[in-house]
C-alpha cells in the first residue's frame, strides 16, 4: 500500500487529517489492541468453569492481586514506584482509587463474571457495549459534556445489539434465574 493511501486509510481509521495521529494508527498499538481483545475472549470463555466452580467473588478477586502484583513488580524494575509518592496522596486521590478499584474495576467484573456463569460468555459479552454509553452519560450528567447525535446513535446500536443478541438466544433470558453449581 502506497504512502498516500495509507495516510487516507490512516485518516479514515483514526477520523483525524493529523499526521501524528495517522502514523500511530499504523503502529504497534493496533496490534496491542488486537491482543487484548484475544486475551480478553479467551478469558471470559475460559473462566466460566472456574466461575461456575469458585464463584465470581474469588474469579475476580485472584487475577486482581496477581495482576497488581506483577504491576507493582514491573514498576519497581524499572524504578517508576515511589513510596515517596505514595505517601504524597490526599484523601481526594485515596477516595478516587477507592472507587476506580472497588466499584469501577472489582465490582463490575464480579457482575460480569456472574453473568458469564449464568448465561455464557457469548451474551454476557454483549453488555461491554454499555461501557462508553455509561461513559458518556455520566460524563453528560456530571461533568456537563455534549452528547452528539454520533453518541446517541451508537448508545442506541450498543442497547439494540445487546436486545438482539439476548434475544436471538431464545425467551428464557427474561425469565433468568440464578444458577447453582452441581
Amino acid at each position: 500500500m502506497s504512502g498516500r493511501k495509507r495516510s487516507a486509510w490512516n485518516s479514515l481509521l483514526t477520523n483525524s487529517p493529523e499526521p501524528a495521529l495517522t502514523a500511530a494508527a499504523g503502529g504497534g498499538g493496533d496490534l496491542l489492541i488486537l491482543g487484548c481483545v484475544a486475551c480478553w475472549a479467551a478469558y471470559s470463555v475460559g473462566s466460566r468453569g472456574l466461575s461456575q466452580a469458585l464463584g465470581p467473588l474469588q474469579t475476580v478477586t485472584w487475577p486482581i492481586l496477581l495482576g497488581t502484583a506483577m504491576l507493582w513488580l514491573a514498576a519497581w524494575l524499572r524504578s517508576d514506584a515511589s513510596l515517596a509518592a505514595i505517601r504524597k496522596l490526599g484523601a481526594a486521590q485515596w477516595a478516587g482509587l477507592f472507587y476506580l478499584g472497588a466499584l469501577g474495576s472489582a465490582l463490575a467484573y464480579i457482575w460480569y463474571y456472574d453473568g458469564i456463569r449464568r448465561i455464557g460468555a457469548a451474551r454476557a459479552g454483549l453488555f461491554i457495549a454499555l461501557n462508553p454509553l455509561c461513559a458518556a452519560l455520566l460524563g453528560a450528567g456530571l461533568l456537563g459534556e455534549r452528547l452528539s447525535l454520533e453518541m446517541e446513535v451508537g448508545g442506541a446500536l450498543a442497547i439494540a445489539s445487546i436486545a438482539l443478541g439476548n434475544r436471538a438466544a431464545g425467551p428464557g433470558w427474561r425469565g433468568l434465574r440464578p444458577s447453582r453449581p452441581a
